[in-house]
């Protein structure tokens, strides 16, 4: 009985993940389309609803901004022939599911936005991770 407990319960995670991956848009598609939500929320920099955040929407802007642009370089600047593969089970857990646990870690002070949010700034940023998108797509 429990062997054919956990099998099912490897079969509906192995059929979520499948179905999670097969109907996602192309990964540029995704981005472009992610880059444009940001800018549309340029509109609400000053929105904060404490219930939900501490800081207000500009922060979050800035913040995503910072740790896209930071990716990008990450990935330009690493060398796929040094990756040695490891198993880690919440890892694992969080690409199968497509949960992230929030409040778990602290982000770098290099992705940290500064204490004045100008929209310029936000718009300069978002400027450049479209460059990197396109960088990265040719």
């Amino acid at each position: 009985m429990k062997r054919i407990l956990i099998i099912v319960i490897i079969l509906c995670s192995l059929g979520v993940g499948i179905a999670n991956i097969s109907g996602q848009p192309s990964k540029s598609d995704f981005m472009k389309s992610e880059l444009n939500k940001i800018e549309q929320y340029l509109i609400h920099r000053d929105s904060l609803d404490k219930e939900v955040s501490k800081v207000a929407v500009a922060w979050h802007l800035d913040h995503s901004l910072k740790v896209i642009n930071a990716i990008y370089d990450s990935l330009q600047h690493s060398d796929p022939s040094a990756y040695k593969k490891s198993f880690n089970m919440a890892r694992t857990l969080s690409f199968t599911f497509g949960y992230i646990p929030r409040g778990r870690a602290q982000s770098p002070k290099s992705v940290l936005p500064p204490d004045t949010i100008k929209t310029d700034d936000i718009v300069s940023q978002l400027a450049i991770a479209r460059n990197k998108l396109l960088e990265w797509i040719t």
